[in-house]
């Protein structure tokens, strides 16, 4: 239940500040601040934003997922600190009993299987196509459990 209403908030909040941070500030608002002068002339910035506009699209959506991303981590690695103040732990300890210490070593099966699925991508020294892959088969097992830590928080 205590996590749930963490994340209704956690979520109130990132929609929030997500909103605030995508709205331009002061006179950016009105659109009516200049970008240039030159002689007789002038040149608003919703002006230039209008000629711009489909070259600037592609960049707020780029701003807007960098502030979502970051907000997102930023709210995670507090409700990891605060889980892990809640149990006495630090944020390493519940970390490593959370996530690190449920990671699994890749199985035989699973490590053939890549190398033979993706044969062609990978080194040809044996040895080193096969560290590639338990590196990845591993790396795979840690963020399953860390997602399983964010649903959980």
């Amino acid at each position: 239940m205590n996590s749930i209403i963490r994340g209704a908030v956690a979520g109130a909040l990132m929609t929030v500040a997500l909103v605030a941070c995508a709205q331009p500030a002061g006179d950016e608002a009105t659109g009516d601040e200049v970008a240039a002068r030159f002689g007789d002339n002038v040149i608003t910035v919703s002006e230039l934003e209008e000629a711009a506009g489909g070259q600037l699209v592609g960049l707020y959506q780029q701003i807007y997922q960098v502030k979502d991303q970051q907000l997102r981590q930023m709210i995670y690695n507090q409700l990891i600190e605060e889980a892990a103040a809640a149990e006495d732990l630090t944020r390493d300890e519940y970390f490593k009993r959370e996530v690190l210490d449920n990671v699994s070593d890749p199985t035989e099966a699973q490590i053939e299987q890549v190398l033979e699925q993706y044969r062609s991508q990978l080194p040809p020294d044996e040895e080193q196509a096969r560290g590639q892959v338990v590196a990845f088969l591993t790396q795979q097992s840690r963020a399953q459990q860390e997602a399983i830590l964010k649903d959980k928080l």
